[in-house]
């Protein structure tokens, strides 16, 4: 089961190969900028329902080390538990992604595959509504 999501940026300049090409480009056709868990994704927010993007909304990463306390590091001196240094929370920011189809019909295609790919994880429907102004 497909469990992320990457943002890419694709070469149309160097892409699709003519067929004289005797060889491949330097640059990759795909240059991949960023990768997301689908369960982060929180939501998707349109500037208007008609357009040809939409924006991407995923919720802060979580990290967490199983071995330490939370947000503090130590070290032990025999029976003594020094806590070496405290390891603030990361900002609570979430991630946004700015998706810019060609035409309608590639933005509903590209929404409804995320759709689906999220409510095989969550077994619901994908938060989907107008940004705020």
């Amino acid at each position: 089961m497909d469990k992320s999501l990457c943002l890419c940026i694709e070469d149309h300049v160097n892409y699709p190969l003519p067929m004289f090409a005797t060889g491949l480009p330097e640059n990759p056709q795909y240059n991949v900028q960023d990768v997301r868990d689908i369960k982060s994704l929180s939501r998707v927010e349109f500037s208007d329902f008609n357009s040809c993007d939409f924006k991407m909304v995923f919720s802060p990463p979580r990290l967490q080390d199983e071995d330490a306390p939370e947000g503090f590091d130590s070290a032990s001196m025999g029976e003594l538990c020094v806590i070496t240094h405290h390891v603030p929370e990361p900002e609570e920011r979430e991630i946004c992604w700015r998706i810019v189809a060609q035409t309608y019909e590639e933005k509903e295609k590209a929404l409804s595959l995320i759709c689906k790919l999220w409510a095989d994880i969550h077994g619901g429907a994908l938060p989907v509504m107008k940004a705020k102004s």
